[in-house]
């Protein structure tokens, strides 16, 4: 009963490149609508792009997959908001760790509440306003 659906970046040249590692239960799409995919997705996984926050959004769980995170990122590790709001896993194995958290209900309730926390905080920051806000500091400068 389970898919999964590996949605490629718009910007990668060949998603075919995805097709060739995954197996039969998974589908590999680049063009189609992420809100769509969102709204039918149980849990989101991702590498700190911004769909890890558009998931918050519609209230599912993220799990930020890899090792490496700049440290200007919103997803780094070491922010105290990022710990508590986010599953975290860095290899195979703490992915298959990481799924069974999430297949308990009152966990999963408590980390869809932690993102909600974070998504105040963070979520603003990406409301299509941030070259207002930047004209807006500048006036108020000069």
């Amino acid at each position: 009963n389970t898919k999964l659906v590996i949605k490629a970046h718009p910007a990668d040249i060949d998603a075919d490149n995805y097709r060739k590692v995954v197996g039969k239960n998974a589908v590999v799409v680049q063009h189609e609508d992420i809100h769509g995919l969102l709204h039918a997705a149980d849990f989101v996984i991702s590498q700190g792009s911004t769909v890890g926050l558009e998931a918050i959004a519609f209230g599912k769980p993220v799990i930020i997959y890899g090792k490496n995170q700049p440290l200007n990122s919103i997803f780094h590790p070491n922010k105290p908001t990022t710990k508590k709001a986010f599953l975290r896993a860095t290899d195979p194995r703490s992915l298959s760790r990481v799924l069974k958290q999430i297949k308990n209900t009152k966990f999963k309730k408590l980390l869809i509440e932690r993102e909600k926390k974070f998504y105040s905080q963070h979520g603003y920051k990406m409301d299509g306003k941030a070259t207002e806000r930047g004209i807006a500091l500048i006036k108020s400068m000069l």
